[in-house]
């Protein structure tokens, strides 16, 4: 009998990875390249990254992955993608991508920092988070305010997660750990705010559906699965932050489990009753970054 295979992507702050794990066995064959992303010339704090080029260095990894794993198209049974929090990938009508940023663009830092001093814990005991200069709201605050062209042909705001998906199945969606992030998410009803948006004045149109990771989001486009030598219709499944994904890999499903999560950033997250990402999905219990 042959093997069966889950495909993972990750987008890093430092490198993009692609993992073929054998479900059977437990093996787990990794490719990965150099990814960073670079100072914007013309935004001071400003971060994005080249997403054509990233793109290219992703379907490296994956053709990479899949060749030394020796998987088989029939053995292969899904597909889905993790990456880092606060990043942004706005998107045109069309899907083109209009700007990329890595999470480390603090344009917003100003309309942040401003917040925080007026209305931080209200926003704190709301969305989890207290206003920061790399959070998405501030950095849409910046371009409503400096880039306004750039923010009305906006149709989606995507977290780099969420963008790789869209380019594997041309869906968009993203899941509660990316939209927990951006600080316009309730934790309690674990759904959009728009009377946040409205209070920072941010279009509602451009958040895009949450949908529970590790549920289908589509199947992969033909010419994609083409490019990365993956079956075609291969279901592409949501997935999420990497903190939080970090947390199910390690086994900390339960409420009181502490976990230190060392990349680029080191987050410390601790597992509490309320939930913000369901890991029943999983077999776990439900979790909160």
């Amino acid at each position: 009998m042959s093997p069966t295979w889950l495909v993972g992507l990750d987008l890093g702050g430092e490198s993009l990875r692609c993992a073929f794990l054998d479900v059977d066995s437990g093996a787990l064959t990794v490719a990965a390249r150099r990814f960073r992303g670079r100072p914007d010339p013309d935004v001071p704090a400003g971060a994005r990254f080249d997403p054509e080029a990233t793109w290219s260095l992703l379907a490296e990894a994956v053709r990479e992955a899949g060749r030394r794993a020796g998987a088989t198209p029939d053995g292969i049974r899904g597909i889905a993608c993790s990456s880092m929090r606060h990043a942004s990938v706005l998107v045109d009508a069309s899907g083109a991508v209009l700007l990329a940023t890595t999470n480390r663009d603090a344009r917003g830092a100003g309309a942040m920092l401003g917040l925080g001093a007026e209305d931080g814990e209200a926003f704190l005991a709301r969305t989890g988070r207290w206003p920061h200069p790399i959070l998405p709201a501030g950095r849409l605050q910046w371009l409503a305010a400096e880039r306004p062209d750039l923010l009305d042909a906006t149709v989606a705001h995507l977290s780099a997660s969420d963008w790789v998906a869209s380019r594997l199945c041309g869906e968009r969606a993203t899941d509660p750990s990316q939209a927990g992030e951006t600080l316009v998410f309730d934790l309690a009803t674990r759904a959009w705010a728009p009377d946040l948006m409205g209070r920072l004045s941010l279009p509602e149109a451009i958040f895009p559906t949450v949908r529970e990771p590790g549920s289908r989001l589509g199947s992969l486009r033909p010419e994609i699965a083409q490019e990365l030598d993956l079956p075609p219709d291969l279901p592409v499944a949501v997935g999420g932050a990497d903190t939080q994904c970090a947390l199910l890999g390690a086994g900390a499903t339960q409420p009181g489990r502490m976990v230190v999560v060392a990349g680029s950033t080191v987050p410390i997250q601790q597992i509490v009753d309320r939930p913000l990402v369901d890991a029943r999905l999983w077999g776990g219990q439900s979790l909160h970054p």
